[in-house]
């Protein structure tokens, strides 16, 4: 079975191809997409760092997991630590480091 013959929405306009609106409006969807997915593996990546790093200073300190701890003691700084402290205790609980 043949299949339609479909037609591009761009055209050629003095040699140069002109996107339509939709088209723009995809590839803008699909490039913010992209970067949502970017800045998430960043994330996961430094939480899994910081995980690591608390779990050395844990061993060395003696001290728990606490948000007041992993702010105060520990020395997270950054204006993600509420989302960061979850993720590392998440990983932390995953991996039986209580």
């Amino acid at each position: 079975m043949k299949h339609p013959v479909t037609t591009t929405t761009t055209s050629l306009e003095k040699g140069a191809m002109v996107l339509t609106p939709e088209e723009i409006e995809l590839i803008q969807k699909r490039r913010a997409d992209q970067n949502i997915q970017r800045a998430a593996r960043a994330f996961q990546i430094c939480a899994m760092q910081t995980a690591a790093k608390f779990a050395v200073w844990s061993e060395e300190t003696g001290e728990g997991l606490t948000f007041s701890t992993f702010v105060n003691t520990f020395d997270y700084q950054s204006s993600d630590a509420k989302q960061m402290y979850d993720a590392v205790k998440r990983i932390h609980e995953a991996a039986c480091l209580k």
